[in-house]
C-alpha cells in the first residue's frame, strides 16, 4: 500500500511539472509570436517618417489588429491619444526611423510595453526635438476597432454609394472580446450628418450573423455620430422613451469608442439597423421572397421607371422582376424629404404631394407601387374627409391604420418635441394578415429634447408648446398625418389615456434617473469627442468641455420635466 501511494504522488508531480513546463512554453511561444509581429508592424511603417501607435497584440485577431495612433490637434499644437482604460496594460509602442524616443525621460525602445497615465507628457527623440502628447482614457464604454481594406476612408467619406470591405473587434466595456470578423461592407449613412458634419456616420454589414453585446444577433447595423448633439444621450433617452410605451420593435444601441484605421472617430452608438428580419421588425419578409424568386437579379442595381399615375404626381418602380402572387403584405415604407424620395429605387408622391419611399422590398414591380400607393392614399383621403370616411371606399382611417402603433408614435414624437416628425424618418409597415399600416419603428432622435433649431416658427427649445400635432408647414406636402388624426377625438382620448395611465410616471423616471445616469457613464468618452470631433467650449480645455457637456445634460432633464409639467395640463382639459 506504501508503495502505491508513493507511486501515485510521482504520477501527480510529474503532471503538474508538465503542466507548468507546458504553461512555460506555450508563453513562450506566444511572446516569440508577439516579437515577430511586432518587428513586422515596425517594418510596415514608412522609415523617412514617425509615427507613434499603441498596438494590443492580445487581443490580436486573425482578421487584423487592435491599435491607436496619435491624433495631432491644430488647436494646441500637441498630440493626443484617446485609449479605452480596460486595454492600457496590453499595448505596446510601435514607432520606426528612430532606434529609440524618450517618454517623460524615460527611455523606450520600439516594442516595449509601456504604460502612460492619462495627463501630458514630453516625448523626445534622439535628435533633442520633443513633442507634447495628452493621453485620454474613457471608461465604462465599449470599443470597437475597423481595419478597412484601403486603408483611408477618403473614398467612403465623398458619397454613400462608395464602399469598402473590412474587419473589425468589438470589446466590452471590460475590454473583453466580443465579438470579430470580417466585413462586406462600411459605407457612409445619413443626410444632414453626412452633408454637414465632419462626424460621420456608417453602415457597416458583417460577413456572418453575429451577436453584439446584448443587442441580437444580425449582420447589418449602423453606427450613429450624434454630430448634432453635444449631449449625446438624446437616441438613447427616446430609445428608453419608445421602450416604456411597448412600441413593437424598437431598435436598440449601445456607446462605443471607435478607431478606424487606428484613428479614434469619436463615441458612437452601435444601433440596430431599420429592417425586416426574424430578429428585427418582424412581419412578412417580402424582399427575400423576392430574391429567391429573382435569383439571376442583383436587385439593389436596377435602374428604376418614374412617371405619373391616375391622381399620383409620380410612382416609381422597375421593370423585368418577378413578384410572388400574395402583394398585399410584408412592406415597409418611410415618409420623406421630396430630394430624398427621388435618391430611392422605390417608392410614390401622393395627391397631396407627400413623397413615400418604399424601403422593402427595395424594388419593386409597378403593381407592387400602385397598390401601396393605393393603400396609402386610401388612408389620406379618409384622413382628410370632413366625417373620417373615404367617400370612393367608404372605409374608415381607422380601417387603413392601426390606431395603437400611430398613437404611441405620437406621443414618442410629442413628448421628445422631434424636429423631423411627419417630416423624415417615419416609417410605417403593413403585417402580413393585415391591410392596416401600422406606426413605427422609430429612428433618428438626435434632434429632440429641446434642440436648438426652429421649425416653421415653432421654437424647439420651448418645451411649453406644442408641436407634431400642429399644422406646420413643412414645404414638402400639403398634408401633415398627425396633424389630421390629432382633430380625430377618437385618437385624441387613445393617446392621452396611454398618455396618463402608463407613460407619464416613466418620462419622469428618464428625466431624474435614465438620463443622469446615461451621462455619467459616458462622460470619459463624451470628453475625448469633445476634443477630437466638436470643441464644446474649448477645443483643448477638458475640463471647461466637461462642464459644458454637464450644463447640456442638465438643460435635457430640466427640459423633460417642464414638458411633462406642460403636458399634463394641456391634455387634461
Amino acid at each position: 500500500m506504501y508503495h502505491l501511494g508513493r507511486k501515485k504522488i510521482y504520477v501527480i508531480v510529474i503532471t503538474v511539472l508538465l503542466f507548468v513546463l507546458s504553461l512555460l512554453l506555450f508563453n513562450r511561444v506566444e511572446e516569440k509570436q508577439k516579437e515577430l509581429r511586432l518587428a513586422e508592424k515596425i517594418k510596415l511603417l514608412d522609415d523617412n517618417e514617425f509615427e507613434l501607435v499603441l498596438w494590443a497584440p492580445s487581443i490580436d485577431t486573425e482578421e487584423q489588429d487592435a491599435e491607436i495612433g496619435w491624433w495631432y490637434n491644430d488647436a494646441n499644437e500637441s498630440y493626443y491619444f484617446f485609449v479605452p482604460e480596460i486595454i492600457t496594460n496590453r499595448l505596446y509602442y510601435v514607432f520606426n526611423q528612430y532606434d529609440f524616443i524618450y517618454i517623460d525621460e524615460e527611455k523606450i525602445c520600439p516594442g516595449d510595453s509601456f504604460r502612460m497615465s492619462e495627463g501630458k507628457h514630453r516625448v523626445k527623440f534622439e535628435t533633442g526635438d520633443a513633442v507634447d502628447i495628452e493621453v485620454m482614457f474613457s471608461q465604462n464604454i465599449n470599443t470597437m476597432f475597423i481595419q478597412t481594406d484601403l486603408g483611408d476612408l477618403t473614398g467612403i467619406h465623398e458619397s454613400k454609394q462608395n464602399f469598402d470591405t473590412g474587419s473589425y473587434i468589438l470589446l466590452d466595456s471590460t475590454g473583453n472580446s466580443n465579438c470579430s470578423g470580417r466585413l462586406d461592407s462600411i459605407r457612409a449613412r445619413g443626410n444632414m450628418t453626412f452633408d454637414a458634419a465632419d462626424k460621420k456616420s456608417y453602415n457597416i454589414r458583417m460577413q456572418d450573423k453575429t451577436a453584439v453585446f446584448d443587442l441580437g444577433i444580425a449582420r447589418n447595423w449602423a453606427l450613429l455620430a450624434n454630430a448634432f448633439d453635444d449631449s449625446l444621450v438624446r437616441n438613447q433617452l427616446v430609445t428608453e422613451l419608445a421602450k416604456l410605451m411597448d412600441m413593437a420593435y424598437v431598435p436598440d444601441m449601445d456607446y462605443v469608442d471607435l478607431y478606424i484605421n487606428g484613428e479614434y472617430q469619436g463615441n458612437y452608438q452601435l444601433a440596430e439597423r431599420v429592417e425586416i428580419s426574424e430578429e428585427r421588425l418582424n412581419i412578412r419578409n417580402l424582399e427575400s421572397e423576392m430574391e429567391l424568386l429573382n435569383p439571376d437579379l442583383d436587385l439593389s442595381f436596377l435602374t428604376p421607371i418614374e412617371e405619373p399615375v391616375d391622381d399620383f404626381p409620380a410612382i416609381k418602380w422597375v421593370e423585368g422582376i418577378q413578384t410572388p402572387q400574395d402583394i398585399a403584405s410584408g412592406y415597409l415604407i418611410e415618409l420623406d424629404m421630396t430630394y430624398r424620395y427621388y435618391m430611392e429605387q422605390s417608392g410614390f408622391i401622393s395627391s397631396r404631394k407627400q413623397p413615400v419611399v418604399i424601403k422593402s422590398p427595395k424594388c419593386v414591380s409597378f403593381e407592387q407601387a400602385y397598390y401601396v400607393a393605393n393603400k396609402y392614399q386610401d388612408m389620406e383621403d379618409a384622413l382628410c374627409s370632413e366625417n373620417g370616411y373615404n367617400e370612393t371606399t367608404g372605409l374608415h382611417y381607422s380601417d387603413c391604420l392601426d390606431m395603437h402603433s400611430f398613437a404611441q408614435k405620437y406621443l414618442v414624437d410629442e413628448i421628445s418635441k422631434n424636429l423631423d416628425a411627419a417630416l423624415t424618418s417615419f416609417f410605417m409597415y403593413i403585417p402580413e394578415g393585415d391591410t392596416r399600416f401600422y406606426a413605427g419603428p422609430i429612428w433618428d432622435y438626435d434632434r429632440t429634447w429641446g434642440v436648438g433649431f426652429e421649425r416653421s416658427g415653432v421654437d424647439l427649445m420651448d418645451p411649453c408648446t406644442l408641436y407634431v400635432s400642429e399644422n406646420i408647414y413643412f414645404e414638402e406636402s400639403d398634408v401633415n398625418i398627425f396633424h389630421l388624426l390629432c382633430q380625430q377625438e377618437e385618437f385624441q382620448k387613445l393617446y392621452k389615456d396611454m398618455y396618463f395611465e402608463k407613460v407619464r410616471t416613466g418620462v419622469v423616471e428618464i428625466a431624474e434617473v435614465t438620463s443622469i445616469e446615461t451621462a455619467k457613464r459616458i462622460e470619459s468618452s463624451a470628453m475625448m469627442d469633445a476634443i477630437r470631433c466638436r470643441g464644446l467650449s474649448d477645443e483643448t480645455d477638458v475640463e471647461a468641455n466637461r462642464e459644458e457637456f454637464r450644463q447640456y445634460n442638465e438643460e435635457i432633464q430640466e427640459f423633460i420635466s417642464k414638458r411633462i409639467e406642460f403636458l399634463d395640463e394641456e391634455w387634461s382639459r
